[in-house]
């Protein structure tokens, strides 16, 4: 194995010691081996150290001391920029939401109830337009709200969740 291998093996924990070992920072590479107490300085004596969850503890000391990062992180320093931010933390944002979405697909549906009970025809001209243009914003606004709670984004939401929790457990090293 080579140091450039072991940094993209150790990117995920330690982005800032990865890259240095990628670009051949033999300074870099002779701190890490006496921080994680390697006599033979090679990649493969470093993954057999850092392969239990102790090793793993010492990589991401070892990235917080020699890169002057302090232990009590903030999102923001960590290079977390939601552009959400607190907003999707909060839980009454997201009862608004929910309500939000409740009144959009009720709006839909009965739009497209009055249609079916009364018919466009007895409508005039402008009447039926204003009637077609409603219904088809709001089927494009319940179509969102379906995507949104049932589809991609709430993925991304659980992804944001999971990532929270990370930095959340990084804050407390």
């Amino acid at each position: 194995m080579t140091w450039d291998v072991l940094g993209y093996q150790i990117l995920g924990y330690a982005p800032k010691t990865a890259d240095a070992l990628i670009k051949g920072d033999k300074t870099i590479i002779q701190k890490l081996c006496d921080y994680l107490s390697v006599s033979d300085c090679t990649p493969d004596k470093i993954i057999e150290v850092i392969k239990t969850s102790e090793g793993i503890s010492k990589l991401i000391n070892f990235e917080f001391d020699t890169f002057g990062i302090t232990k009590n992180l903030t999102l923001n320093q960590i290079g977390f920029n939601d552009p959400c931010s607190n907003l999707c933390l909060d839980e009454s944002y997201f009862k608004l939401q929910v309500i939000l979405a409740t009144v959009a697909t009720i709006a839909f549906f009965g739009i497209v109830g009055y249609v079916i009970a009364y018919g466009m025809a007895n409508l005039t001209k402008e009447g039926s337009f204003i009637v077609g243009n409603l219904t088809g914003i709001a089927g494009a606004i319940a179509k969102d709200v379906y995507g949104y709670f049932f589809g991609s984004s709430i993925g991304s939401k659980q992804k944001s969740d999971t990532i929270n929790k990370q930095h959340q457990i990084i804050k407390q090293l």
